[in-house]
């Protein structure tokens, strides 16, 4: 009795919620009902072959073929190179300030620009907190 109770309990959580699972998506994948194969970013028609899986989505297949994905991540790549670039601190404006970020940095086992970031950072997210 308690094993039926368990699995209409089951079932019946399962039928109820939204949540895509890996076995409806096998499902949709042979019905054909649920993958349009267009790539959202290129909007050309393409093979299934040329979209990667993902277990995130309802039908098992990314919304970006291979190419446009790899195109994206190349961006992204870029786009982190170039926010740690504009973080890069010119310390020869303050030549007095230098040989005591290297001793605190060398304790705290920081690079010399990571130690000024670190307290740059200290000082102003309280005052951020604060004024939120």
């Amino acid at each position: 009795m308690a094993q039926e109770r368990h699995a209409d309990k089951r079932r019946y959580v399962k039928e109820k919620t939204t949540k895509a699972k890996p076995e409806d998506a096998k499902v949709d994948i042979k019905m054909k009902t649920c993958r349009s194969d267009r790539c959202e970013h290129a909007g050309q028609a393409q093979p299934i072959e040329n979209f990667m899986r993902s277990k995130m989505s309802r039908d098992g297949y990314m919304h970006l073929c291979k190419v446009c994905y790899s195109v994206q991540a190349r961006d992204r790549v870029g786009l982190k190179a170039r926010n740690a670039a504009s973080l890069e601190i010119r310390f020869d404006k303050y030549p007095d300030i230098l040989p005591a970020l290297a001793d605190l940095a060398e304790r705290e086992c920081r690079t010399v620009e990571m130690q000024a970031l670190a307290i740059i950072r200290a000082a102003v997210l309280p005052q951020m907190a604060a004024q939120r």
